[in-house]
């Protein structure tokens, strides 16, 4: 009888220590925010879903138990009772505590931007993972991880982290947190600062925040420039070069560098480029150049007629050709006729002769005016030599005349 009665003390005694252990949790926590070690490291990078290009995260949340803490003490007990069921429950503490707490706030974050992420479980479909000496590594994919702004991208996770620890709102504390860009992207701006950089690749110590981060994607801001411009190209055929003089006009955005690029290189893909150049003006890119087409040349019904071929680098909002018509084809080739009126070798041998007759003409006009100059001039000479003392005998016949009359006066 005694005996029996010491195995049930026994038995109540146990019961009331594995009651005391299970309600550690709830009261342990209440005097220190986090349980935990916490370092978070973040993959960034871009795929392809349903033939669009999409960024991505991959979360690698590493967590390990501190060993001042009340629940190190009380899992290393139970795992020494009942190894099974300690695992168990440390795994239902990281699921309720950090994991789903944790999807919460990057769902809620995410929403502020008008976007429902989606989440992605590694193969197997168990995103936490237990370790040795009660660590575990939560892993997941959340699509998609940037979120358009403009011309660029940011990240809608900044800011501070919650999780859920017994019922209370708690800060995700980090000892290092390192997230690394792919090079599809380039970093504009993060803050704050990172602690250490390197290429793409950046860490910061000791926070409680997630921080804000802006990158562009090159196709993604080369789309968004195309998309949100007006395009328009002014197309001139030059017949004596056979060259085609193209000055294209994008206005509405300002592009950056590397959009410049893409375009002025996809002008030297689609066109067979002789010259190109591009600058900008304020919300307007400019590319001029020169590009050589194919094509053929006819002549019919008095008319010179050319027929030309110009792969264009994309769609245009306004085409102008000058001094003539086109008409684009599916692929966007550009097929441009020009013609003129033709003009006759005789036309010419006519406008010729006419333009030398007048010149003969002129020119014997002159000469005879020359001619009768001197014949007049000789004229004059040679009369005023023949008769050299007509004037003076003249004068001379009235002298005596009048000496005659006079001497048949009488006083």
């Amino acid at each position: 009888m005694k005996s029996r009665n010491l195995i049930m003390l026994w038995v109540i005694t146990l019961n009331l220590v594995a009651l005391a252990l299970n309600n550690v949790n709830v009261s342990a926590v209440s005097s220190q925010q986090l349980p935990f070690d916490v370092a978070i490291s973040v993959r960034v990078g871009d795929s392809v879903s349903n033939g669009s290009v999409v960024s991505y995260g991959l979360f690698n949340v590493y967590l390990k138990l501190k060993n001042d803490s009340d629940y190190f003490g009380y899992y290393q007990e139970l795992f020494k009772k009942n190894s099974t069921l300690a695992k168990k429950e440390f795994y239902q503490l990281i699921n309720s505590s950090v994991y789903t707490p944790l999807l919460n706030e990057l769902s809620l974050k995410f929403k502020r931007f008008n976007i429902t992420p989606t989440f992605y479980m590694p193969q197997g479909g168990n995103p936490i993972y237990l370790g040795a000496n009660w660590s575990a590594v939560i892993s997941f994919l959340v699509v998609p991880f940037f979120a358009p702004n403009g011309t660029f991208l940011s990240c809608p996770v900044s800011g501070e982290l919650y999780l859920n620890i017994s019922d209370k709102k708690v800060p995700l504390r980090w000892t290092k947190l390192v997230v690394d860009i792919s090079d599809n992207y380039t970093v504009l701006s993060l803050y704050p600062k990172p602690a250490l950089g390197r290429a793409n690749t950046f860490e910061w110590v000791n926070g409680t925040y997630f921080p804000h981060i802006t990158v562009y994607n090159t196709q993604y801001a080369f789309w968004y420039f195309i998309n949100s411009t007006h395009k328009i190209i002014f197309l001139t055929f030059d017949s004596d070069t056979g060259y085609v003089q193209f000055n294209a006009t994008f206005v509405g955005v300002k592009p950056i560098p590397p959009v410049v690029s893409l375009l002025v290189d996809s002008f030297r893909k689609r066109m067979n480029i002789v010259g190109i150049s591009s600058f900008v003006q304020s919300n307007k890119l400019i590319i001029v150049g020169v590009a050589q087409p194919s094509g053929s040349y006819i002549e019919k019904h008095g008319k010179r007629e050319w027929i030309i071929e110009l792969p264009l680098p994309g769609r245009f909002d306004e085409i102008h050709v000058v001094g003539g018509s086109y008409q684009v084809l599916p692929d966007g080739t550009i097929i441009i006729t020009i013609s003129k009126e033709k003009r006759d070798y005789r036309d010419f041998l006519g406008i010729g002769l006419l333009v030398l007759v007048v010149i003969i003409g002129a020119v014997w006009l002159k000469r005879r005016k020359t001619a009768n100059r001197v014949i007049s001039e000789d004229d004059s000479s040679e009369s005023n030599e023949l008769y050299p003392n007509e004037s003076q005998e003249s004068e001379e016949s009235n002298s005596v005349d009048s000496l005659k009359d006079g001497d048949g006066d009488e006083p």
